[in-house]
């Protein structure tokens, strides 16, 4: 049986691409791989600095002032939504679901298992400048790769790429050894969704018999035949 994700990435708080956009897609499961949430940014207010405090607040305010906890509950009808979280994401959107009434699944490296499938995955990126969410030092990785796909995963789902695909080579975005894991080491994954990097949102590849969704900035719907 075809399973249909509609797979949304790097919104950045522009949640009507869903909510409206989307209204009369067809699909059976809601997967965000993260930075939904708007954010503050580097301004005179906050010293030219990204800070946490300040940030959480005002996604909560307004997360609440959107009403977006029964509107989102509304929309999704009782389907499931499938969360990663973003490195621009203070608040947690897998909480704030919960409390709406959505069956919502928050993806770990352990996994989790959602129609019929199991998925797992990270939301850390490549270290940057310590102050956004998931910066991990590249020695970092390995364990969370090695935990992931011990959890037995058919769907990799993190935040950001894997280095080298769908991200381009020059940029250091991607997540690293996570290829070669996948080319070298026994595992049973066959989709692996993702955001982060801006300039191949949109995008897909076919590789090492995986099929790979960059959906940055996008609202897209795949069918996987589970």
């Amino acid at each position: 049986m075809t399973l249909r994700v509609l797979h949304s990435s790097d919104l950045h708080g522009k949640y009507k691409r869903l909510l409206k956009g989307m209204k009369e897609a067809e699909f059976d499961v809601w997967l965000d791989t993260g930075d939904f949430f708007d954010n503050i940014g580097r301004v005179q207010k906050t010293g030219g600095q990204i800070i946490r405090e300040m940030e959480l607040t005002k996604q909560s305010k307004w997360w609440g002032w959107k009403m977006l906890g029964a509107r989102f509950a509304e929309w999704l009808a009782g389907r499931p939504a499938i969360i990663m979280p973003g490195n621009h994401d203070f608040l947690s959107l897998h909480h704030q679901l919960l409390r709406a009434g959505v069956d919502s699944h928050l993806v770990t490296p352990e996994g989790i298992e959602v129609a019929g499938l199991r998925w797992a995955g990270f939301r850390n990126i490549p270290h940057m400048e310590d102050e956004w969410e998931g910066e991990t030092w590249d020695g970092e990785f390995e364990p969370l790769i090695e935990t992931t796909l011990a959890s037995g995963p058919d769907v990799l789902v993190t935040h950001a790429p894997p280095n080298g695909i769908l991200n381009p080579q020059e940029e250091d975005y991607g997540i690293p050894g996570l290829v070669n894991h996948l080319a070298y080491h026994p595992h049973q994954i066959r989709w692996h969704f993702f955001g982060h990097d801006h300039k191949m949102g949109g995008q897909r590849a076919n590789e090492m018999g995986i099929r790979f969704f960059n959906g940055a900035q996008h609202t897209l719907v795949h069918e996987i035949d589970p």
